[in-house]
């Protein structure tokens, strides 16, 4: 009778036994156990590792190549953070400038395409494209209409009250927006001052959002989204920051290198810009003549040439008053054919507060 051996294939190798060298536990890290009722996705090796269930294995997620995700959260953070300081510094400056209250709060920061963004958007509205450099790219500012008719209608003289808000601006209207351009680029240049020190410059004011060509149509953007109220006429105002614009600095955009940064900022520096804002400051400066007191039958007497002599001396001063305060002493005289004060000392409130 034969002798008993391993049964070998034509061109197979017998497997070698524990005399040959390979241990059983060794053969056993080679086999492979497939729990039953499972597919290929649960196959796990022996003396392997822990077995990897399904519940802990992630799943694929889809990826849009026409929304591709350029901005993380901590970029998105950072903008809205700039953005609060922006709105706070337009705020006031537009709140000096017409006199009246003026509201602008953050809402959000996300991410868009543009051309979806521009889709949206009503017509007429106003837009700024401002210039950014050193950086290269605009920026898009977009102010609602009623709110901006509210704003033009103060600064031609009214009371900031809209009667139409679908009309656009007229072409005097419109030429007076350059001049509210200006607080809105020094605004974006302070707001972004610990991150990059931009120069923002108006590069066109247009009335319809189809006409806007600065941005790529499928180019990814970051969309602040501010609420703005003039008086009691509400709207929004919308900012978009396109990522090609932004890449040179995207690597500051994060919360806390930018509070770092912020913090580093000198007192010299914002004592500046204080007084860059307190400059244009509206105040008003009045001269009083004099006083006399008048009992009220001489008062009822009075007529036209009737000649009332003030208590003020010829050639006595006079006080020029500052937001209501006297501040300086002056006399009267004329000047180019209008009356007018010449300052010669500081009064006593003066001396203590100039």
């Amino acid at each position: 009778m034969p002798a008993s051996g391993p049964i070998r294939l034509p061109g197979e190798r017998a497997l070698r036994d524990e005399s040959d060298g390979v241990q059983g536990t060794e053969m056993d890290r080679l086999n492979v156990r497939v729990k039953p009722g499972r597919g290929i996705d649960h196959v796990a090796r022996v003396g392997g590792g822990s077995e990897r269930d399904s519940t802990t294995t992630p799943s694929p997620q889809p990826y849009d190549f026409r929304r591709p995700s350029r901005f993380s959260k901590d970029h998105l953070r950072a903008l809205q953070t700039i953005h609060e300081r922006f709105a706070r510094l337009l705020m006031s400056a537009l709140t000096s400038y017409l006199r009246m209250n003026v509201r602008i709060q953050m809402r959000v920061a996300e991410q868009a395409i543009f051309d979806e963004y521009v889709e949206q958007l009503p017509t007429p509205l106003v837009i700024y494209v401002l210039r950014l450099p050193p950086l290269d790219g605009p920026m898009i500012v977009e102010l609602a209409l009623p709110p901006t008719l509210a704003m033009l209608d103060r600064l031609c003289g009214g009371q900031g009250i809209v009667t139409n808000p679908e009309r656009e601006p007229t072409e005097i209207e419109q030429s007076l927006l350059h001049a509210v351009g200006r607080h809105l680029v020094r605004a974006v240049s302070d707001a972004w001052n610990g991150v990059a020190q931009l120069e923002p410059q108006v590069d066109d004011i247009l009335l319809n959002p189809r006409t806007v060509r600065a941005v790529a149509p499928n180019e990814v953007v970051a969309l602040l989204r501010l609420d703005f109220v003039v008086g009691d006429v509400g709207g929004a105002m919308n900012l978009c920051l396109p990522y090609v614009a932004l890449e040179p600095v995207i690597d500051r955009l994060n919360q806390q290198a930018w509070l770092t940064e912020q913090h580093r900022t000198d007192s010299a520096g914002i004592e500046r810009i204080l007084r860059e804002r307190l400059a244009v400051v509206p105040l008003d400066a009045k001269v009083d003549l004099g006083q006399v007191e008048l009992s009220a039958s001489a008062l009822a007497s009075l007529r036209i040439g009737d000649v009332i002599r003030l208590g003020t001396a010829a050639a006595g001063t006079l006080e020029l008053h500052i937001a209501g305060y006297p501040l300086f002493r002056c006399r009267p005289g004329l000047s180019a054919g209008n009356i007018a004060v010449q300052i010669v000392s500081l009064s006593e409130m003066g001396k203590r507060t100039v």
